[in-house]
């Protein structure tokens, strides 16, 4: 995606992003050793976010072209959709094509409040960087 990694931008709406684009350039599973570092100082390009965010809060900073374009590539298993949540949130998402509707749905099929799930930033995007490496798993 053509997104500029700068100071105006907040890590909150790009960490899912760049886990995104750095699975996209993986070969061999699982990637490369210092993928935490490389999400940090891609994060750190951009606008400091020094707290805790809810799944909920994750994916609703993405607006609905940049979650297409991640399903577009990492589809969520639909069969155990713990094993995915944040692709299984992201989904949710644009099937009810509004915020608070899907994460009623999401709580119970994965069984935890994705309200209460809260990680910073990176942790996030670490997340989601090996749920699309196990989507990747499954296609190689």
């Amino acid at each position: 995606m053509d997104l500029a990694l700068n100071k105006k931008v907040s890590q909150k709406d790009i960490a899912l992003i760049i886990s995104k684009e750095l699975a996209d350039l993986v070969v061999v599973l699982p990637g490369p050793y210092p993928i935490k570092s490389f999400l940090k100082k891609m994060l750190d390009s951009c606008k400091l976010e020094n707290k805790d965010f809810s799944l909920v809060e994750m994916v609703d900073a993405l607006d609905t072209i940049k979650q297409n374009k991640i399903l577009e590539k990492y589809n969520c298993i639909d069969e155990s959709p713990e094993s995915t949540p944040i692709l299984f949130s992201i989904k949710s998402a644009i099937e009810a094509n509004k915020p608070d509707v899907w994460q009623h749905t999401v709580s119970n099929k994965i069984g935890i409040d994705i309200n209460a799930a809260k990680n910073n930033v990176l942790d996030w995007a670490f997340l989601l960087y090996f749920e699309c490496m196990l989507i990747k798993k499954y296609e190689m």
